[in-house]
């Protein structure tokens, strides 16, 4: 007769115990591994969509074929070659405003080959959309010129403040600032508002302003100058087109916004007298030389990145107005 106290027998009963926990245990932590390295790869996927689709959303303005193609290399830049990826004109506010690159990466399997998972496919999808910027800040760096709604090219000279006009009008126009918020006339206003001594108050499309009539030579000659200073950035030194689209290399202070205008008749005369014009959309231009009656600055494109503050909405390619791109997705 067996003895069921017997230790030995008690031993041989918890041995085979062992060995399913210790498989199991085994299990469990090859599936671990496993899982965080899904988990890294789709961080990785991740990041590498986001980016694609950023960069293939800033270049809408410039057609679907261009900015699939920036998708295209960007992601190139970052992704691995053997990723599946595709890539979309989808819409987020409004029809084709968005880019969606969705990318597939196949990831071997270490311990959950045992079970028969040799490998797992890692999927990750971003949404980008480009909008219209309605509202700009004093962040951006607005200036109190007022340049007519034309078609602008990269490096294009364009007079901003010019003392030649028979309207009353050279260029200037009046800004909203704190801490009323109103248009505030006036040599000192406006001098110090091309310095950027005043903190200039949110500028919308649509806005009505009126314009600083007047030569204001000596006004204009010391904003610029104590705005601008020595210092004697060329256009290359501050913007690179290395990649097809104008890139801030550093901050300068003659990198500046001016808003797009019109006559509030819709022509593109400046009014006769002191009369309000309208808002339409604003640009970046690098000022290349000035003095008491004259500013000039190059185009350099429309606004890329709002800043802090700034209001967007459904993108509008039509109206001249400086556009942000965003993941919504």
């Amino acid at each position: 007769m067996t003895d069921r106290s017997d230790p030995r027998r008690q031993r041989g009963q918890t041995l085979p115990l062992v060995a399913v926990f210790m498989v199991v245990l085994i299990g469990f932590a090859g599936f671990a591994i496993d899982a965080g390295h899904w988990w890294l790869t789709k961080r990785q996927l991740q990041s590498s969509v986001d980016a694609a689709a950023l960069a293939g959303a800033s270049q809408m303005p410039r057609g679907w074929s261009i900015a699939q193609a920036t998708a295209q290399a960007n992601y190139a830049q970052n992704g691995q070659p053997s990723d599946v990826v595709s890539y979309h004109n989808t819409t987020a506010m409004t029809n084709g405003d968005s880019v969606t690159v969705t990318a597939t990466r196949t990831d071997q399997n270490f311990f959950t080959q045992l079970f028969g998972i040799g490998s797992t496919n890692v999927t990750a999808t971003a949404r980008a959309t480009i909008e219209t910027v309605q509202t700009v800040t004093n962040g951006d760096g607005i200036m109190p010129f007022g340049v007519m709604q034309g078609t602008f090219t990269y490096g294009q000279s364009v007079s901003l403040f010019s003392g030649n006009s028979f309207t009353g009008n050279f260029g200037a126009i009046d800004l909203p600032v704190s801490d009323s918020c109103s248009d505030t006339p006036g040599a000192s206003a406006y001098s110090n508002n091309l310095s950027g001594a005043n903190t200039i108050c949110p500028v919308s499309v649509g806005d009505p302003l009126p314009t600083e009539t007047g030569q204001m030579a000596g006004p204009t000659g010391s904003g610029m100058s104590a705005r601008i200073g020595s210092n004697t950035d060329t256009l290359s030194d501050v913007i690179s087109t290395a990649s097809g689209q104008p890139e801030v290399l550093k901050q300068s202070p003659r990198l500046v916004l001016i808003p797009v205008i019109l006559n509030t008749d819709g022509s593109t005369n400046w009014p006769s007298g002191k009369k309000d014009i309208q808002v339409v959309g604003f640009a970046y231009f690098f000022i290349t030389s000035y003095s008491s009656k004259q500013v000039t600055g190059q185009f350099v494109q429309y606004l890329q990145n709002s800043t802090t503050g700034d209001t967007s909405g459904a993108y509008q390619p039509s109206s001249g107005s400086p556009t942000v791109v965003a993941l919504t997705q």
